[in-house]
Formats: C-alpha cells, structure tokens, sequence
C-alpha cells in the first residue's frame, strides 16, 4: 500500500500531513491558520524531522469536515470558527484586512460556475457570496 502525502510547512516550523495530495493552499493572518475542509483526512505533527503525528487536544480529528473553511489557532490548535459551504471548497483561502476570501464550485450545475464569499476574520460569519459564471479554483 502506497500513500501519497504533501506536508505544508508552517509558521513554527510544524505541519501538516494531507493525504491524497493538497487541493486547495492554507493561509496565515498572525497566530490563525485559515484551511480549507474537502473530505480529506489530516494529521497534526509537531517533529519535522521524522514527521511523527502526535494527538492535539480539544482540536479537530482526523478526517476534517466535508465542506468547511476553518480558522484555527497556531498556538492552541483550536478551532476559532467553521464556515459550513455547500459544496467542497476547491479556493484557497485569502486573508485580507479583516475579510477571508474562499469558494466553492457547485456540482450540480452542467457548468462548473463558482462562487466567491467573503467571511468575517473574527467570527467567520458570510459577509456576501457572489456567483461569478465562470469556473474558479
């Protein structure tokens, strides 16, 4: 059995493991961590030497939510606030001031038309959505 796994460095010098691969980049404001959740499973570890995963308490499991666009505490690894999509997010988060930027492709269009929404840094509440009529990603 074969797994394939891309580890995203962070600000600390730890990681992430994301198995089957990385679809959509994480984005860092300070001490949060902005991800993206599309069905994949997902290991904490702290010893980027070896890339032994070590357990985090009070943080999310493995397998992190189909459809969610999560902020997450550097420090604690806590999860801040959760923004539950339609659809899978296949946009990477963008951190702007105090806007995160994210999108998702509904799948059941015949076109793949995406759409853009704009969430609150702090609360992660839907600011506004907009269907762009055109595919994103």
């Amino acid at each position: 059995m074969q797994y394939r796994t891309d580890v995203i460095p962070l600000p600390n010098g730890s990681g992430i493991i994301w198995s089957y691969g990385v679809f959509t980049y994480h984005a860092v404001d300070n001490y949060t961590l902005y991800i993206t959740g599309t069905n994949r499973s997902l290991n904490y570890y702290t010893d980027g030497i070896n890339g032994r995963a070590v357990g985090a308490p009070d943080t999310f499991g493995l397998g992190s939510y189909n459809g969610t666009i999560m902020a997450l505490d550097l420090i604690t690894g806590k999860i801040k606030w959760q923004y539950q999509t339609e659809f899978p997010p296949r946009v990477s988060p963008l951190v702007t001031d105090d806007i995160v930027f994210g999108g998702y492709i509904p799948y059941t269009e015949k076109t793949k038309s995406g759409v853009i929404l704009a969430l609150d840094k702090k609360t992660g509440k839907k600011l506004w959505e907009f269907d762009v009529n055109a595919p994103i990603g």
